[in-house]
């Protein structure tokens, strides 16, 4: 598994940004890279992609109190962004 790069968060960023998603904001670490929105200048977790082998990735939820939750899905960074929209758009909303 290769950390996740600058390259990840950029394709990361396009594929929200090409759906009209611009309010919130992308964050790398490790292996990881991070979708937040901003409430009220805090920093609120929204969703979290871990880095698979061959360019796939796995998508984690934050709940109400910022713990993740794994989901079932796994893709590439532009299916996972289409499964937020289409699967679970209400955690889009948050920092708008």
């Amino acid at each position: 598994m290769a950390p996740a790069t600058t390259l990840g968060v950029e394709i990361l960023e396009s594929e929200l940004r090409a759906r009209g998603i611009a309010h919130l904001a992308v964050a790398r670490r490790g292996d990881r890279l991070t979708v937040s929105a901003d409430d009220h200048g805090e920093p609120v977790k929204i969703a979290r992609f871990s880095a698979l082998p061959r360019q796939r990735w796995s998508l984690d939820l934050a709940d109400h109190r910022g713990r993740w939750a794994p989901t079932p899905y796994e893709g590439s960074l532009a299916e996972l962004v289409q499964t937020l929209v289409a699967e679970v758009p209400w955690v889009l909303d948050q920092g708008r």
